[in-house]
């Protein structure tokens, strides 16, 4: 089998027993490989995998781990010292095993609000050592405006369950691509360094025993602006809300309003704001009004630490 092959070029020790598939996303399928030596997370990935890339992510891992963040230490193979090893057409590469506990629900992401903040934070500073860059088109493009009516003409043909719903929010995606896009459009930041791009439930993870949150799937780092990554983090983590809508006698879309427990990361070493070394979270409302966005301060208390 190829995940013991693999298991073999990065002399993980003798295979015991049959690999098991545990996880799979976009990139690729990770295999838990039981050895003579103990647990490991063997991946394959899917699609041509660029050295210099790999050893990037892997730089930007040491970092993060100097800083205090926890990961799964990535697996060079002993004879070559490379981070990929191919088998059968397709790259592979190693880690040590963590045990990890099921995702977090609602209430367990509110709870961790604070802690992921701090992660966030340890993130920034060690991505620093890699400033600028070009960030990736497919982080700052929305789909067109044809693809979401095309699809809600096709959802119902197929009897999908997401129809009605999708129908409902034409209108807030429409009005969310024009936000991006208008974002997008601005010159690039001068705080993009190398980021993490994935810090999504699935990617930050309790481990078994408890303990800090457990950071995997580093090889979709690169360039991007912090303040980018904390909005991505906000949405995935951090809303407790949903969307509220006035339309005005106009016709015309007035506010909009999205209510979320926001990370706030204070730190030495952060961009995001100032000197101090603290963080928690805070209630935020975002407004649009008539279709433009305008941000609103932070209120309510907080949580520091």
């Amino acid at each position: 089998m190829s995940a013991s092959i693999a298991a073999s070029a990065f002399g993980l020790g003798a295979v015991v027993g049959e690999p098991e598939p545990v996880a799979r996303g976009a990139m690729g399928q990770v295999w838990k490989v039981t050895t003579a030596s103990g647990r490991w997370a063997v991946k394959e990935l899917f699609w041509g995998a660029d050295p210099d890339s790999a050893e990037g992510d892997v730089a930007f891992q040491t970092a993060a781990l100097a800083v205090g963040v926890r990961l799964p230490r990535p697996v060079r193979a002993p004879a070559t010292g490379a981070i990929l090893v191919d088998v059968d057409g397709r790259s592979w590469r190693a880690y040590e095993w963590a045990d990890l506990g099921p995702p977090l629900d609602s209430a367990g992401q509110r709870a961790m609000v604070a802690h992921v903040g701090s992660l966030l934070a340890r993130l920034d500073r060690a991505g620093a050592t890699w400033p600028g860059g070009e960030v990736d088109p497919w982080y700052t493009t929305v789909p067109a405006a044809g693809r979401w009516e095309a699809l809600t003409t096709r959802a119902p043909a197929a009897a999908l369950p997401w129809t009605e719903r999708l129908d409902a929010l034409r209108a807030d995606l429409a009005l969310l691509a024009e936000v991006v896009a208008a974002a997008a459009a601005r010159p690039p930041s001068a705080l993009v360094r190398r980021c993490h791009r994935d810090l999504g439930r699935d990617n930050v993870r309790p481990p078994a025993g408890g303990g800090p949150m457990v950071v995997l799937d580093w090889e979709n780092a690169g360039p991007c602006d912090p303040a980018r990554e904390m909005g991505a983090l906000v949405v995935r983590w951090c809303r407790t809300g949903g969307v509220s809508r006035w339309w005005p006698p106009t016709g015309r879309p007035g506010v909009r309003r999205i209510s979320c427990r926001v990370i706030w990361c204070r730190s030495r070493w952060s961009p995001l704001s100032g000197a101090r070394r603290a963080w928690g979270c805070r209630t935020l409302t975002l407004r649009s009004e008539t279709g433009r966005p305008v941000r609103k301060p932070f209120d309510g208390g907080g949580a520091r630490r």
